[in-house]
């Protein structure tokens, strides 16, 4: 009887995390982090918008990053654990509350509070050869 109890709560066990990865799995395919990212806001005496550029690169949840703003760019590794967003990249570390609001459209917040709206880029090209691929021209 012992046995039969240890298999059912094993077998309950394996559902449930087979079920709690298929729903982050359906998560992170719907935030699609991966891309390029765009900000604007006001500067401390809101004389003028600032840019802000967050490339997220590699997997769904993990891959390379290069922040930019202004002329300072920042460049390392960033990781999605839960809804927070890890950077870590020369010399220092970030960590950022994500907030989806729909497709093409997170909210990230620092450590201080300061929140950032972030757009996706989109770019409807898709490249269907390469950069050194030859030109083929076609003769009437």
């Amino acid at each position: 009887m012992s046995f039969v109890m240890v298999l059912v709560v094993a077998a309950g066990v394996f559902f449930y995390v087979k079920g709690t990865r298929a729903a982050r799995l359906k998560w992170l395919r719907k935030i699609d982090l991966p891309g390029q990212w765009q900000a604007q806001y006001d500067t401390a005496d809101e004389t003028r918008t600032r840019t802000q550029t967050l490339s997220l690169q590699g997997q769904l949840d993990a891959g390379n990053f290069v922040l930019q703003a202004d002329d300072n760019s920042w460049r390392g590794q960033w990781q999605l654990r839960g809804h927070m967003l890890h950077l870590r990249g020369e010399g220092r570390t970030q960590k950022l509350d994500l907030h989806y609001f729909g497709p093409g459209s997170i909210g990230l917040e620092d450590a201080t509070g300061v929140r950032r709206l972030y757009t996706r880029e989109l770019n409807n090209v898709v490249p269907l050869r390469g950069p050194d691929a030859p030109v083929e021209r076609h003769q009437p």
